[in-house]
């Protein structure tokens, strides 16, 4: 667990028959053990073939939140959910600056930013740090708390405390 993700590792790969945009759309299912999956299916621990994937693309979608991320790395298969819809894709988009950008992975690490650790990570005046951060919030990608000196800056749509998941 990641302040910015949940990301799950299992060990295995897709069938060759299947690519990763092909969980994106309606597929088959081929289940690496056949007589285990008709066994959980008869005990109605899953419930149809091949629909799981599309089914998390909707859930995902329904709750507001991008959809996830399908991966095959060192022989595991990761699916990766964002807490929220600033992704690396999405800043990309928009075009944030290099010190934007150097703040956003500092918040993914630490859980937020005030704006004098802004000032020494970015090596910036105290008002370009300020024009920098209410850019962010004024996208809609940070969200400010606190009042005066002790105002600091979280990711919008990550709710939780700095340093734990």
């Amino acid at each position: 667990m990641f302040p910015d993700r949940v990301e799950i590792w299992n060990p295995g790969c897709l069938p060759l028959q299947l690519t990763i945009e092909d969980l994106k759309k309606p597929h088959p299912s081929i289940p690496c053990n056949p007589t285990l999956f008709r066994q959980f299916y008869r005990v109605a621990y899953v419930e149809d073939v091949g629909g799981g994937t599309l089914d998390i693309i909707k859930r995902c979608r329904d709750a507001g939140l991008p959809e996830p991320k399908f991966e095959e790395k060192m022989g595991f298969f990761v699916i990766t959910f964002w807490r929220s819809t600033v992704t690396e894709e999405y800043l990309e988009k928009i075009g944030i600056n290099e010190r934007q950008h150097k703040a956003i992975k500092f918040i993914r690490q630490k859980g937020r930013i005030g704006r004098s650790e802004y000032v020494e990570l970015c090596g910036c005046s105290p008002k370009t740090a300020y024009n920098d951060i209410q850019d962010l919030v004024k996208r809609d990608i940070l969200v400010a708390s606190g009042k005066g000196k002790r105002t600091y800056y979280m990711l919008r749509g990550i709710h939780i405390k700095a340093g734990g998941v």
